[in-house]
């Protein structure tokens, strides 16, 4: 019995460093991105380079929405797996 409860801690304590891993993969990506907003949002001197600039900004807007949706259902996971193992909620960015 005893052993089949420390296989269960250790496989929820995997599960939250793979977890906490790939929010920071995703946090990292987020990050890029927003760069790139923001370089993405200087328009240019003509109407169709303007155009192209409102295009990627729109485009970078959604694969945006797409992290933080993904990385807020990390962070549920992670602060679920981390009430099962008594271990306190990190601080962290909330924006998004």
């Amino acid at each position: 019995m005893a052993v089949q409860g420390l296989q269960q801690l250790d496989a929820l304590i995997g599960e939250l460093a793979l977890l906490e891993r790939r929010e920071r993969e995703l946090s990292d990506d987020r990050a890029r991105l927003h760069d790139r907003m923001d370089v993405g949002a200087r328009g240019g001197t003509d109407r169709r380079e303007r155009q192209d600039a409102a295009d990627r900004l729109s485009l970078y807007r959604r694969i945006e929405r797409q992290l933080s949706d993904e990385r807020r259902a990390l962070h549920e996971r992670i602060d679920s797996l981390r009430r099962q193992l008594g271990v306190p909620a990190r601080e962290r960015d909330r924006r998004g």
